[in-house]
């Protein structure tokens, strides 16, 4: 009897976990979970520059700093084609435009905190959607017997967030894109174009 109880007393203390065993379990399920969060993170990643990289400029394209200023006063009576002439500079600086509405919109979002309160909003929510696979087309819940798509949850998700940049910030994005699309225009007019730049010569705009 006494050899049968310390087998049995044996056999219990092997099987209470120890403070080894968490903590290697512990280490173990978290190197599992870094591992997915670090795989999901890269197929987000993914999938965010395959869905925004038609709509971005390459930067790649940014001409130099000292060809963009330069600039002089338009003689639209010996200009031939100011349209086609206000089009060329518009693709050909296209990443020059890009960056400085970028600076220029950070700026606007870093002087207002209820602005970038809000971006951070919509960041943390596009992210976890991604991460979550909320636009896996697989994944096809449903409520109220009607089946919610991919499509369906994306524009849902981009309806939502257009929402909350007009409520918080729409007017004064109006405000900025209206600013920013008279001077673009209007470096485009002054602008003599890549042809007859006094440094860059070019061929693409040529008449």
């Amino acid at each position: 009897c006494s050899s049968a109880l310390g087998t049995c007393l044996e056999m219990t203390e092997a099987q209470e976990p120890t403070f080894g065993n968490f903590a290697k379990s512990a280490l173990t399920d978290l190197a599992i979970f870094g591992s997915r969060a670090l795989r999901d993170a890269d197929e987000a990643k993914n999938a965010f520059t395959a869905m925004v990289s038609p709509y971005v400029p390459d930067l790649s394209l940014l001409r130099p700093w000292g060809e963009f200023l330069d600039v002089r006063l338009p003689d639209l009576d010996k200009e031939a084609d100011v349209l086609k002439l206000v089009v060329c500079n518009m693709a050909y600086f296209q990443a020059n435009y890009l960056v400085i509405s970028s600076l220029w919109f950070a700026i606007a979002v870093y002087r207002h905190k209820s602005w970038m309160l809000a971006i951070l909003v919509l960041i943390v929510v596009w992210v976890a959607c991604f991460v979550r696979g909320g636009f896996d087309p697989n994944w096809k819940p449903s409520m109220a017997g009607f089946e919610i798509s991919s499509s369906i949850r994306l524009a849902l998700l981009y309806a939502g967030s257009l929402c909350l940049v007009l409520a918080v910030f729409g007017w004064a994005v109006l405000t900025l894109l209206g600013i920013l699309g008279t001077l673009t225009v209007t470096h485009a007019i002054c602008h003599p174009g890549p042809a007859r730049s006094a440094e860059v010569g070019s061929s693409e705009c040529a008449a």
